[in-house]
């Protein structure tokens, strides 16, 4: 008997050892394992923290989550994928034993696969005695080939660990420079809580099982720099083929500027997120090197979207209540904003303006139109981007028409009748981008009968949602964006895109990273895309301009001869009237006593 106890001691170490599950008699504990598990709880948009605990058995196989009064087939479907995953990684025949996963939350209702990970973790830990970093988080799903999959309320999960005292969660991986990774930087900033991404169980296991693991040295990073050639790229060169009026550009570059850079201010004075703000300063000084070498949209562009990645972070504390607030008031903004004459000279700013507007207006009122009381913070964070993102379309759109009311020229109006099937030509072509914003706007305009917005519009769906070949490379991508920039520049926008088109070209020339090189490749094609479309609908446009017409004179209806007579009646009345005051002034006058001299016979008084 002695013999057999010193046995079993020395499997337990020999299976600690090489991840190897200790076997027991039947129903008897071979491991449990603990973790702490964040959750949104959707009634009042709130994170909750909670603790899964797993205890393994010997058994039959058998994978069972108790705990909550109901559990929902999508979080037990998850613990069955983690312990698949887990004893196959492990090699373990799953057969031999029972899984028990115990969710600390009773009383309520359960739901989701974002456990997933934390369950498969629970398993590694119970079958091979490894312990899980105390003080830790994670949410994310499992695949059935370790993959750690996206999930949703990061805000309020990680808001909730924070508050517990967590010390760092795991969170899946994203891609540098999306709006996931921008929603996981502002979390870990708000929270102050480091968030380690992971791909797969791998980097989890490798991480959570480290005793030593410093999460300080994998923390998410994010940028919204990214290095131009700026000094090596040669001044922009396309000029238009008639008479554009850039001042307009200049103004509107620099007042794009001066709106990121305060934005950019209101961020630096949170020193969570001080060292962002100077990234996107650094971006905002950029931008004005390239603007200064001629290329004003792009300048302007670059600039647009670090306000709004600026305006996203600066509303990095919200509620649905205040999101909803910021969104209704974005909306009220854009409707205020009142368009200047149309005029032989601006009618580009006019349009340009017009176009900003309705997205403005579409992006708010549509992002309204879905907002309810089910979204969690991470949806109210999305949304009230968007709102910024509007914000700063009407506020071009102001700037646009500023520049407008400062030219001059006789005031004209667009030949709808002639602009008509244009528009309908450029929709029907368009037709293939139907669930773009550009479409539906555009669609919205020709319902509407405003044949100018919609022939510019659909130009913007067709241009901007065009795609290169597929697997072409970098050289053959930029070679084509090239070749349509020969009859691309009509008009001050579609030549300020040529010239951003030939920037990215320069761009591919000069990198010497593939990926890099195929990004600014696609950027080159979609705006040269965009040049020559719109160039082309800016000629039709200008082409159908006519002078407007006069202010329509008052007229009257009624039964004029009545009208008449009674104008004579009244003219009659006021001679008989004046008469009568000036008889009786008269009598007055010759009864009345005067001083000095009496009036002389024979000569009546004037």
């Amino acid at each position: 008997m002695k013999a057999n106890i010193i046995l079993l001691v020395m499997s337990a170490v020999l299976a600690a050892a090489y991840m190897v599950p200790v076997v027991g008699a039947a129903g008897a504990v071979i491991g449990t394992a603990s973790v702490h598990a964040p959750a949104v709880i959707v009634l009042n948009n709130s994170g909750t923290l909670t603790t899964i605990t797993l205890t393994v058995t010997r058994g039959t196989g058998n994978v069972s989550v108790i705990g909550p009064s109901s559990v929902a087939s999508s979080t037990l479907d998850s613990a069955k994928t983690a312990v698949q995953y887990a004893t196959g990684s492990l090699g373990v025949n799953q057969s031999n034993y029972n899984f028990t996963y115990e969710i600390a939350d009773f009383n309520t209702s359960v739901s989701g696969p974002s456990a997933g990970a934390a369950m498969t973790l629970l398993a590694v830990s119970a079958l091979t005695h490894r312990q899980i970093n105390s003080n830790i988080t994670l949410t994310g799903t499992i695949s059935p080939n370790g993959t750690v999959g996206p999930i949703g309320g990061v805000y309020d999960k990680m808001g909730a660990a924070a508050a517990l005292g967590i010390k760092y969660a795991f969170v899946p991986y994203v891609p540098n420079g999306t709006s996931e990774n921008e929603l996981y930087y502002l979390v870990q900033q708000r929270f102050a809580l480091p968030l380690v991404q992971v791909q797969n169980m791998s980097q989890l296991e490798a991480y959570a099982l480290n005793q030593s693991f410093n999460p300080y040295t994998r923390m998410t990073n994010y940028s919204v720099y990214t290095d131009y050639h700026v000094g090596s790229i040669q001044n922009a060169s396309i000029s238009c083929s008639n008479d554009c009026n850039t001042q307009g550009f200049n103004y509107l570059t620099n007042q794009t500027i001066a709106l990121s850079k305060a934005e950019i201010g209101t961020l630096s004075q949170d020193s969570r997120f001080s060292s962002l703000a100077n990234n996107m300063m650094a971006m905002l000084n950029q931008s004005k090197q390239i603007a200064g070498k001629g290329y004003k949209y792009l300048g302007d562009d670059i600039a647009f979207l670090t306000y709004i990645n600026a305006y996203y972070f600066n509303h990095n504390s919200v509620s649905r209540s205040s999101g909803k607030a910021v969104i209704q008031n974005v909306s009220n903004y854009c409707t205020s904003i009142i368009q200047p004459q149309l005029t032989s000279g601006n009618y580009e700013y006019i349009l340009g303006g017009e176009l900003r507007q309705t997205w403005g207006e579409y992006t708010a009122n549509s992002t309204l139109s879905f907002y309810n009381s089910t979204l969690d913070s991470d949806q109210v964070l999305s949304d009230v981007g968007l709102a910024g993102e509007a914000s700063g379309w009407c506020t071009a759109a102001q700037y646009m028409y500023d520049a407008a009311s400062n030219s001059t020229g006789p005031a004209m109006a667009f030949n709808s009748t002639e602009l008509k099937p244009i528009a309908y030509k450029y929709l029907s072509a368009a037709k293939n981008y139907s669930s773009s914003m550009y479409y539906i706007t555009a669609n919205n305009a020709y319902s509407e009968g405003n044949y100018a917005l919609a022939t510019m519009d659909a130009a913007y769906a067709i241009g901007l949602d065009s795609v290169p070949q597929s697997n072409a490379s970098a050289s053959s991508i930029a070679s084509e964006a090239s070749a349509l920039l020969d009859s691309s520049n009509y008009g001050v926008w579609a030549t300020q895109y040529s010239n951003e088109a030939k920037f990215y070209i320069s761009e591919v020339q000069m990198s010497n990273n593939q990926s890099s090189a195929l990004g600014y490749a696609y950027s080159a094609y979609t705006t040269a895309m965009l040049a020559h479309e719109v160039s082309a609908a800016t000629a039709a446009i200008s082409s159908s301009m006519i002078p407007a017409p006069a202010a329509p004179q008052p007229s009257y209806t009624g039964n004029s001869a009545l009208i008449g007579a009674v104008a004579a009646i009244a003219i009659i009345a006021l001679i008989i009237s004046l008469i009568a005051l000036y008889a009786a002034m008269h009598a007055h006058s010759m009864a009345k006593p005067r001083r000095g001299r009496p009036p002389k016979a024979g000569r009546k008084n004037r």
